[in-house]
């Protein structure tokens, strides 16, 4: 009992909670699927987590999707190997997913990802529209376009 009241566990989790929440409420606000990966790579990060992924599969002529960023440096990576992964289905199976990561080594993970499903489910599907309406080489209005929205770009690369 001592080491889990002067070890920190408890203020552990009361950050967690309070980062949790926050979280929530921040997505609330979001308006666009960029603003969510944003808000959920900067939880993610606060919360301990070593890897996420955004992965929206191609569909018809709508341009495929994957962000992946790890969230520590280089030196504090960790091998795949020696993480468990949680995979969030976003809506129905083919739609996509999110997923997380974490060493095995941190214990109170589990704690915390009931409120980051609820969340992910609740607020990335309102803006997965933002990429589907991304097709290849086409603008909204039909005719031929680079790929040059923000989007688009980070889909091929940029910012992973």
């Amino acid at each position: 009992m001592r080491k889990i009241i002067f070890g920190g566990t408890v203020t552990k989790l009361v950050a967690a909670d309070v980062r949790l929440r926050t979280f929530s409420q921040e997505m609330d606000h979001v308006r666009s699927l960029e603003a969510c990966w944003d808000l959920t790579v900067s939880a993610l990060r606060d919360l301990g987590f070593d890897q996420v992924t955004l992965d929206l599969p191609a569909n018809g002529d709508q341009m495929p999707l994957q962000w992946r960023q790890a969230l520590h440096s280089e030196r504090t990576r960790r091998r795949p190997e020696d993480c468990w992964a949680l995979r969030i289905r976003l809506l129905a199976e083919g739609d996509g997913y999110l997923e997380i990561s974490r060493h095995l080594d941190r214990g109170e993970g589990y704690l915390v990802v009931h409120p980051i499903v609820e969340t992910v489910r609740r607020v990335f599907p309102q803006y997965m529209q933002d990429h589907r309406r991304i097709r290849v080489g086409v603008s909204e209005d039909g005719q031929p376009k680079p790929h040059t929205t923000p989007v688009a770009a980070r889909a091929a690369g940029a910012g992973v």
